[in-house]
């Protein structure tokens, strides 16, 4: 009985440091990417390839590959879409598509 009381307790205590968090700040801590990793990885989502990414954010082309390839492991993603697809289903990235119409 101790022991299913530590575990719920444990439980609680983690719901609440987490529970302000977004799926998304929660998906990156998990997969623990650094910041400039869930940059690339928006970037990724909006459909960039590595030179417009590397141009983006002042990189150069070989960290750039190194940042994506990263993502991917630590994503266990099977391809820069498939990481681009759990990024969008975390929320880490939204819609790259804006729809804009005339008043």
């Amino acid at each position: 009985m101790q022991m299913k009381a530590e575990l719920l307790h444990t439980a609680v205590k983690n719901l609440l440091q987490n529970g302000g968090k977004t799926l998304a700040e929660r998906t990156a801590e998990a997969a623990h990417l650094t910041e400039r990793e869930v940059d690339v990885l928006r970037l990724m989502g909006n459909g960039d390839q590595n030179k417009i990414i590397a141009t983006t954010l002042g990189i150069t082309l070989d960290t750039t590959k190194k940042h994506v390839r990263n993502v991917i492991d630590k994503l266990q993603a099977r391809s820069r879409t498939h990481a681009s697809i759990i990024a969008a289903q975390a929320g880490i990235v939204g819609n790259p598509v804006a729809v804009f119409t005339e008043a």
